[in-house]
């Protein structure tokens, strides 16, 4: 097949030119996962959910998910990813001269998840950011990253983007529809200014966008700021589980998930001027199959052109995308050549899409 040569031009949504006149490009490499060991079944979640395990995949796609132990923080699950990633980059820790994390299942309060990891990975005294951006964080991560190379601010970055949800999840029935969605894992990339490593990645097109309009339909509060103190369940009215426990609206989060996947999809397709059939892998966010196989079918993707780990990782927000790139990169999905659709939708309300191609 003729591939079609695609054209890049200034502007937001594109690949600005590097310093005088030469193009800088952002290229992910080392990518790489970790997931707890534990793989918690439909069958195997706690009885107090009165969750029925068939109708929990019939709804979702899930059958299973991956639960951290007692004593395990989100920063020790995003260090591991973290190491794979360094090493398969063939970098050393002292390499990366930035970090980006994303979470929103932080170990603490204060401070972020990316001063925990510098320190548990021996980094040197870099900058450390800390995103909130729920299940686009990855590429919200990326496209700073991205900016960073292209200004050539810095030449190594490391995004890790961990999640921690099990710990935090309801156990009473009206829970079910939450608790069982979850994973726990981490997925880790360095980026940088030249291809290296296995299969490296170069960034394409990038486009993210936000709705705080939608904020109230998924959301988990877990405390009050507006109290003295915060935490005081007291303070939390009639139901304190509202707060404690994470909320979803389903029905009214579903419709917009597709509808914002559909369009920054359908954004990168027109920008690029390319037909789905010249896109190798679309690779949307994990969080209900039923969404992804309504997104991907809009949008004109053929079902073995799609990428997928539900079944078996659940919802893992922000580490979704980069756990599923991780292991089709290890599972040789990903050729020479080939060009990745991205395509993220969280709480929020929060969306983008990224177009990566594998270097020839």
């Amino acid at each position: 097949m003729i591939r079609k040569v695609i054209r890049k031009e200034r502007g937001s949504r594109f690949m600005p030119e590097g310093p005088r006149g030469h193009e800088r490009s952002a290229w992910l490499t080392g990518i790489a996962h970790a997931l707890p060991e534990r793989s918690v079944s439909n069958e195997e979640l706690p009885a107090s959910l009165a969750a029925d395990p068939s109708g929990i995949f019939k709804r979702t796609g899930i059958r299973s998910r991956h639960w951290a132990g007692r004593g395990v923080y989100t920063s020790d699950i995003g260090a591991d990813a973290a190491r794979n990633a360094i090493a398969r980059a063939g970098l050393q820790p002292s390499d990366i001269d930035c970090l980006i994390a994303t979470t929103q299942t932080p170990d603490h309060l204060i401070p972020g998840i990316g001063v925990s990891m510098q320190a548990k990975l021996g980094l040197g005294e870099i900058p450390c950011f800390d995103l909130r951006n729920q299940c686009s964080g990855f590429l919200y991560a990326l496209q700073m990253a991205r900016s960073f190379i292209e200004t050539d601010t810095y030449s190594r970055i490391l995004i890790v983007s961990a999640e921690l949800h099990s710990h935090g999840l309801g156990h009473e029935p009206r829970d079910a529809h939450i608790t069982a969605l979850f994973g726990d894992g981490a997925g880790a990339a360095v980026v940088t200014s030249s291809p290296s490593g296995p299969r490296p990645l170069r960034v394409i097109w990038q486009e993210i966008g936000a709705d705080g309009r939608g904020a109230a339909y998924l959301r988990h509060r877990a405390f009050d700021m507006s109290l003295i103190p915060p935490w005081d369940v007291r303070g939390f009215g009639d139901d304190p589980h509202a707060i404690l426990y994470p909320e979803m609206e389903g029905e009214q989060v579903f419709r917009t998930a597709v509808r914002r996947m559909v369009a920054t999809g359908k954004n990168c397709l027109k920008a690029l001027d390319l037909d789905p059939k010249e896109i190798d892998w679309l690779v949307p966010h994990q969080a209900n199959a039923s969404i992804n196989k309504t997104v991907a079918s809009i949008l004109g993707f053929a079902p073995g052109s799609v990428l997928g780990n539900i079944e078996r990782v659940g919802n893992c927000s922000g580490a979704s995308i980069p756990i599923l790139l991780s292991e089709a990169l290890l599972e040789n999905k990903i050729e020479a050549g080939h060009r990745v659709l991205m395509v993220a939708f969280g709480a929020g309300f929060t969306w983008g899409s990224t177009l990566l191609e594998a270097a020839s």
